[in-house]
This record gives structure tokens, C-alpha cells and sequence, in this order.
């Protein structure tokens, strides 16, 4: 089985996040980013630049050994989490 790379528009990821379909891996550590680093990724997503890799991953079968957990700042129903098929989001640029 190999890999797919599909291109998604930004707004998707987002509203994947807010739906609780892109979750965290429960061993992902927790947002640290400053201030400046948050301005210069806005920056590169207004002049379109590209933006890195991001792996998702799709939980709910048996060789997916970790839970999902909620990506900070998101509000949904734990039962919508739960019965929905979620990807793990984990970011590989380490800047």
C-alpha cells in the first residue's frame, strides 16, 4: 500500500479541525508557538507560498495504537469525536 499526497485548500483542513475529524495523536506535544512565528505563517499563507508537509493519518483500525485527542481551541461533542473516523495530524517541520 503506498502513500497519497492530495492537495486540500487550507479552509478544509480547517473545518476538518472544527469538526473534530483532524485530531491530535495522543503522544503530539501541545501548541508552542510565539508570537512571531504565528505572524510569519500568516504571512506565508497570504502570499500563497507553500506551506510544508503535514502527515495525516486515519485512526479506527485495529493497527492504529494510539487515541486521538482534540486539537486545542476546538469545540465539539466528544460523542462527535468518537463515533466519527478521525485522521491524526502530525506536523513533520521542526523548525
Amino acid at each position: 500500500m503506498g502513500f497519497l499526497t492530495p492537495m486540500y485548500e487550507l479552509s478544509k483542513y480547517l473545518e476538518w479541525t472544527r469538526s473534530g475529524e483532524v485530531q491530535l495523536p495522543d503522544f503530539q506535544r501541545g501548541y508552542k508557538w510565539e508570537d512571531e512565528r504565528i505572524r510569519q505563517l500568516l504571512v506565508t499563507v497570504l502570499r500563497r507560498h507553500p506551506l510544508g508537509v503535514v502527515m495525516l493519518l486515519k485512526t479506527g483500525n485495529s493497527q492504529v495504537r494510539f487515541k486521538p485527542r482534540p486539537i486545542e481551541g476546538t469545540h465539539f461533542s466528544p460523542d462527535t469525536a468518537a463515533n466519527s473516523c478521525c485522521w491524526t495530524v502530525s506536523s513533520v517541520s521542526r523548525r
